[in-house]
């Protein structure tokens, strides 16, 4: 699964509050970023359990009054942790996540989708593309500030808030590369034998992979572009980047067929061409890996 459509829309219906006030933005290009005000009254005694399914995504709850809630791992509720006002949950949704809350949550709930991190990644290529380390209970000031600040944008209009929920959001995302990165430290003290791509090749790379999709552009043909064997410049790429050049490529892909999907005057074949996919049926195949929707089911979701 790439990412799930239903969490651009909010995580309120997982809290058992379809209606919960949301705020939506797409920040760079075509990846999606939400905030939604969570406010879920539990009755002293009670648990009420919360899941959420698979994605390809980062969830984040910033704890707007002190709350106590367990993770559930294998089916077996953890022990009950307090977290208090302020501090911030961050938790990597790839296999998808559950917990039991056991006292009424107020806060805000952000879903960062991994390809919004690979476009931010994309305004600063000289950093690598890591995955977030997750944090539980953890007091950042700075996404405190953040999320003080996003607060009143609920009463705005949704047009009026998105673009300053632009901003906010790249903002957002540039501090969690920054500082909650699963690698920050081991690349930034990597050994100095151990090489990776200079900026201007990652730019260089980049740009030629996007600027050829149509082309059905190899590795071979990138690795020329910057004056590299393919082996060579494998190598390099995934240590500059954390993924490999064809991972890169596909999610670039990806992202370009789902900013065509949008266009409702293009058939599934002029889309799969223009992204560089052999045919119609692979391009399905690989578009439902990733997204766990067909391309018809994502315009289909996606238009209403």
């Amino acid at each position: 699964m790439y990412f799930d459509a239903d969490y651009a829309e909010g995580v309120g219906r997982y809290f058992g509050i379809p209606a919960a006030p949301v705020l939506k933005a797409v920040p760079i290009r075509s990846a999606g970023f939400s905030v939604t005000r969570i406010d879920r009254d539990v009755a002293p005694g009670n648990v009420q359990e919360i899941v959420f399914p698979a994605s390809e995504a980062y969830f984040m709850m910033l704890y707007l009054e002190t709350v106590s809630h367990a993770d559930i791992i294998d089916g077996k509720s953890q022990p009950v942790c307090s977290f208090p006002a302020g501090t911030i949950c961050l938790v990597d949704l790839q296999e998808g996540a559950s917990i039991a809350l056991h006292s009424s949550l107020h806060s805000l709930a952000f879903t960062l989708p991994r390809s919004l991190l690979d476009e931010v990644a994309w305004l600063s290529p000289e950093r690598p593309l890591r995955g977030l380390r997750c944090v539980r209970g953890y007091c950042d000031p700075v996404i405190s500030n953040i999320g003080m600040a996003l607060v009143p944008l609920f009463a705005y209009p949704q047009a009026s808030a998105e673009a300053i929920l632009q901003h906010i959001a790249v903002a957002l995302c540039d501090h969690l590369m920054t500082g909650y990165t699963e690698e920050t430290e081991a690349f930034r003290n990597r050994p100095p034998g151990v090489k990776t791509l200079a900026v201007w090749q990652q730019r260089t790379a980049k740009t030629f992979m996007q600027d050829n999709m149509e082309a059905g552009v190899t590795v071979a043909m990138v690795a020329d572009s910057v004056g590299l064997s393919p082996n060579h410049f494998s190598r390099l790429f995934r240590a500059a980047m954390g993924v490999t050049a064809h991972q890169w490529l596909i999610r670039t892909r990806l992202e370009r067929a789902k900013d065509l999907l949008r266009d409702p005057s293009l058939s599934l074949k002029e889309i799969a061409q223009t992204c560089g996919f052999s045919d119609h049926s692979y391009f399905s195949k690989v578009f439902a890996k990733y997204t766990g929707l067909r391309p018809a089911d994502w315009r289909r979701v996606r238009s209403h």
